[in-house]
């Protein structure tokens, strides 16, 4: 895929981006499949050598180019990130709670 894509938009000449219609199409999804790739290697061989150590990593990614909004892709991509970012950064900053204005007349 890499190959692909850095032929596709390796077509520059003076400035000029200068691949057809249908090469630009290819290096872009081309490109889109690498990153996929790539990250997702790299998460699968992080919870192989984790399991290898014995540690439990959820698995980061659950066919996130099948979404349909933007949000859903970010929670099928991201879900180690956002599930650490949740139990070590927002629940310890406060998390979801909301408390309850105080009566004036009850506070002495």
């Amino acid at each position: 895929m890499a190959v692909i894509a850095d032929n596709a938009f390796g077509l520059i000449i003076n400035g000029e981006f200068q691949a057809s219609m249908g090469m630009a199409w290819l290096g872009a999804i081309a490109y889109t499949l690498q990153i996929f790739f790539d990250f997702s290697g790299y998460s699968d061989m992080a919870i192989g050598l984790g399991q290898m150590f014995g540690f439990h990593f959820e698995e980061n990614f659950n066919y996130p180019y099948i979404s349909k909004t933007v949000s859903e892709f970010w929670r099928r991509w991201h879900i180690s990130m956002q599930t650490w970012f949740r139990d070590y950064v927002y629940f310890p900053m406060g998390g979801s709670r909301v408390s309850k204005p105080r009566d004036r007349k009850s506070v002495v």
